[in-house]
């Protein structure tokens, strides 16, 4: 393919702000910075009307919410759901389209499918699970989206996945429904990978004493009510050990669980908080009900942190030979995870593990798979480091 001025330029589009490291996770902004970093001009376009005009399209399109609480509640659940549907998609579709009409690129990454980006350069489409995914397991506000905007969607998200070059996704779990619901081929589907640009902690860690770490703003979906079961349960065999809670969680007056709220990473003190946290815990746990991927599960192996996540989404691909995978629902699997990873032995040889496997998942890693999924070469000659592609069977992707 074509270089054009002899450099390489791949586009970033996004619904969010790329430049903003808060945005969507950090996704967006680890794909630009990832793609910089292996010497690719990264013009950003964002997929986003005025906000006033989204709104408005929003309240005008979406499904009436007649279990909100007051008037004003029902206007804002039903301006929530517009934002799902098809019409503010396709007003997001036809502003990335004619703002990305003057940039001369040699291939676009789309982050997300929830929109149409028309061009005539390959377009890759980076996504971590279909709009069915996100409404089977109640993502956001998908669990009240009516059925027939769900339809809708998804109908336009198979349009999104059928025209790109290539689909790119975090994981094999969301490469397999990618592939049933839009029939596309396995020679256009490329598991990337998520990444972190986490520093990596120096010196020895002391894994003399369990010290369990979780993070996560949604506690009910993260599972968090069941980690502190299960750690009450893992304290009676190990009185000395600790269970770090940061994120929003209710309450906690048991002992051996300290808690910290809500750190922000868009601010320097909280980042610095959560770096020596990550740095100080023995074992990562995070056994979500749902987890698409969960970043939070690569800034864990750049910590050279065994962790412990659940089965269903796609975060065994992350996790790998470096911790456990359990059924989220399962409290004994959770309980007896927990307790093997609070021998020291067992958790400084996963920890080794994690150490090991990090390098796969940063920004770069992943931008490096994203050009040689558009058969493109990096400009610093990075050469991709591929993951596998294992489509899990239909009834462990549980659409």
């Amino acid at each position: 393919m074509a270089v054009t001025g002899g450099e390489l330029t791949v586009g970033v589009v996004a619904t969010g702000d790329a430049t903003d490291p808060a945005e969507r996770s950090g996704t967006p902004y680890g794909v630009v910075t990832g793609l910089r970093a292996l010497g690719v001009q990264v013009p950003v376009v964002r997929a986003a009307p005025p906000a006033a005009l989204e709104r408005g399209l929003a309240l005008l399109t979406g499904s009436p919410a007649p279990d909100a609480v007051g008037a004003v509640g029902r206007l804002r659940a039903r301006g929530s759901r517009g934002l799902y549907g098809a019409p503010v998609a396709g007003l997001r579709g036809l502003v990335s389209t004619r703002a990305a009409r003057g940039v001369r690129v040699d291939a676009w990454v789309q982050v997300g499918a929830g929109f149409r980006l028309r061009t005539t350069a390959p377009v890759a489409v980076y996504d971590d699970m279909t709009v069915r995914q996100a409404r089977a397991h109640g993502y956001g506000h998908w669990a009240g989206v009516d059925v027939g905007t769900v339809e809708r969607r998804a109908a336009l998200q198979r349009t999104v996945y059928r025209a790109a070059r290539v689909c790119c996704t975090e994981s094999s779990w969301a490469a397999a429904a990618v592939a049933a619901e839009a029939a596309v081929p396995a020679d256009r589907l490329a598991v990337v990978g998520t990444g972190t640009d986490a520093p990596v902690p120096v010196g020895d860690r002391d894994w003399s004493t369990p010290r369990f770490l979780f993070v996560g703003l949604d506690w009910q979906r993260k599972n968090g009510d069941r980690v502190v079961r299960a750690f009450e349960a893992v304290r009676a065999l190990h009185p000395d050990a600790t269970l770090d809670v940061v994120g929003g969680h209710p309450p906690l007056a048991v002992p051996g669980v300290r808690t910290h709220g809500v750190l922000r990473r868009g601010d320097a003190g909280d980042r610095a908080r959560l770096a020596d946290l990550f740095a100080r815990a023995t074992c990562f746990v995070m056994p979500s009900t749902f987890e698409p991927a969960g970043i939070v599960f690569t800034e864990a192996l750049a910590a050279g942190l065994p962790a412990i996540a659940g089965t269903v989404g796609g975060s065994a691909d992350l996790v790998g030979d470096a911790g456990r995978v359990v059924d989220p629902t399962d409290d004994a699997a959770l309980r007896d995870a927990m307790r093997a990873l609070a021998d020291p032995l067992v958790a400084a040889r996963l920890g080794a593990l994690a150490r090991a496997r990090a390098p796969l998942f940063t920004w770069r890693a992943v931008a490096a798979r994203l050009l040689a999924a558009l058969a493109l070469p990096a400009p610093d000659g990075t050469p991709p480091t591929p993951l596998p592609l294992v489509l899990p069977t239909p009834e462990e992707t549980r659409v």
